[in-house]
């Protein structure tokens, strides 16, 4: 009903996020119900959480690499080194196809990963193999629960802050108060809180950094096989979503460089 009522592009895009919160909330609950009636009631997340650390102590690897590279030809070896660019770029869509991120936390070098996994990774992804053998060196060895591994899970979702929950409070209070607002032609004074989700973000758009020649390259392919599929309704949704991915890496990639 509010959808019929509402005419607006920024509650169009707040209504696809909250379904995204909604969608990570019950998948955080069915999965700590699994857990609980199993053996894994203890199980600790924390390899989870370290994967931004890890990649972030692969970037100083990179960026020592470079303060260190004498001439042109060692700057072009460096492209597919541990931390480079375009490495750890490729390494975070490598981690977010099927159930990757879950073999790189519980191996511990790339001879133990899937042939599928492999296949991927050396085929599609060359350049992030010595990134992603880093992850594996420092993130590997667990022991995950096998909830976790279910494919249909590890292919429709990323799992990695299935842990964190929303501040559901403060989301339906900003809801509340942007409709209502929004109703009354009013501005709505509170600023949008931040949102936890699980949806895999690569599945409709790839967001790409590309590095070459000394420039940067910011590309945004479209998967437009898999959007065309969808009906009319929801197409418009995944490209709002879409566009909202693009604004957000853009503003990420911009303001950690500054």
């Amino acid at each position: 009903m509010t959808k019929r009522k509402i005419n607006n592009p920024f509650v169009e895009q707040w209504l696809i996020e909250l379904d995204a919160v909604i969608r990570h909330e019950i998948l955080n609950y069915l999965v700590e119900e699994k857990l609980a009636k199993g053996d894994d009631f203890f199980f600790d997340p924390s390899p989870f959480m370290v994967i931004d650390e890890v990649i972030l102590d692969a970037i100083f690897v990179y960026w020592d690499k470079l303060n260190e590279a004498k001439d042109d030809a060692e700057l072009a070896e460096l492209l597919s080194s541990v931390g480079s660019i375009e490495g750890i770029d490729a390494a975070k869509r490598f981690l977010e196809e099927n159930d990757h991120l879950v073999q790189v936390i519980e191996k511990t070098n790339l001879e133990e990963l899937t042939s599928s996994a492999r296949n991927i990774l050396t085929e599609k992804y060359p350049v992030a193999i010595r990134s992603v053998e880093y992850l594996m060196i420092k993130t590997g060895g667990n022991s995950l629960p096998q909830c976790l591994k279910w494919r249909k899970l590890n292919n429709l979702y990323s799992i990695e802050n299935l842990w964190i929950s929303n501040d559901l409070e403060r989301v339906l209070i900003f809801h509340t108060e942007l409709i209502q607002n929004t109703l009354e032609k009013k501005k709505t004074n509170l600023s949008k809180p931040e949102l936890i989700t699980s949806n895999k973000k690569s599945e409709f758009i790839e967001i790409i950094i590309e590095e070459k020649n000394g420039e940067i390259r910011f590309i945004s392919d479209y998967k437009l096989d898999k959007i065309k599929k969808l009906d009319q309704t929801y197409q418009k949704k995944v490209l709002a979503y879409c566009e909202e991915l693009v604004k957000h890496q853009l503003e990420k990639y911009i303001s950690g460089n500054n």
